[in-house]
Formats: structure tokens, sequence, C-alpha cells
């Protein structure tokens, strides 16, 4: 066992992650975190609670160190991801959206997905952009595009 980490319940936590368990209305991590921590204040190891689990060890060890570190609700919360920026943001989406929405080209009956792309790039929207990024946000504003 990791000495460094160690874990001890008192009665209100115990209760607070044994309800977390029980409802199971929260997410599947969130719950597998929680017994985790239950299993480390009983005193089992990493690479018990992991066989137990299913998990990485990996996972019970960041479990176990966020809440000495940072407490219970942050031990049990996922972590922000910062993923990748969004390249339509502000007004070229809003701008993408009216163009969308505005009569297709002539000789068209409606945009397409590639079309909407094309327009963006020549209208320096963006430098570059998918036509799959340009049918996610059309979907978010549940677009038809005329139809």
């Amino acid at each position: 066992m990791n000495k460094k980490w160690t874990i001890r319940l008192d009665a209100e936590r115990r209760d607070k992650l044994e309800a977390i368990i029980k409802k199971g209305k929260s997410s599947a991590r969130t719950i597998r975190r929680a017994q985790s921590l239950l299993f480390a204040d009983e005193g089992k190891d990493d690479k018990q609670i992991a066989s137990l689990l299913k998990c990485a060890e990996s996972s019970v060890y960041c479990t176990r160190r966020r809440y000495c570190e940072e407490g219970l609700e942050i031990a049990l919360k996922e972590k922000a991801r910062s993923g990748r920026p969004e390249k339509l943001v502000g007004k070229s989406k809003a701008h993408l959206i009216a163009l969308a929405c505005s009569e297709p080209p002539e000789g068209r009956a409606c945009w397409t997905m590639q079309l909407l792309t094309d327009r963006c790039i020549s209208l320096e929207l963006v430098d570059s952009i998918t036509k799959d990024t340009v049918r996610r946000v059309l979907k978010k504003t549940k677009s038809n595009r005329g139809k």
C-alpha cells in the first residue's frame, strides 16, 4: 500500500460514498472512484482495488492522491480536459448559420456541407475547416438548411 496517500474516511464521508454507489445515478467513473476510496479505507492496496474494480492501478492511485490533496468532491469529479479549441466561434459561427439559412447558390436547390465549407474558407471565416465541423455546428442549431 502507498503509505503517502493513506485514506481514512469518517462516518459522514463513508455514508456519502455508499449513497453514491447505491443510488447509481452518478456516472460509472464517479461510482468506480467512490468504490475505490471505500476499498482504500478498508486497507486494500492499489493492486487489489484495481483487480476488484477491473480498472488500472494508476486510476486507483490518482483517485487516492486527489482525495488526500484536494478532498472528496474533487476526487470524485472528472478533471477538465483541454481538447482542441473550436475553429468556429462567435461571429464566424453566426455567419455560417446565417449563410446556411440564406438562399443557396445559383443552380442549387439547397446548401450542401461541402458548399458551406468552401464558402466559409473563401469568406476567410477560418483558414481551414472540414465539412464535418460545419455539420456539427449546424446540428447544434437544429438547422435544416431550408428544407
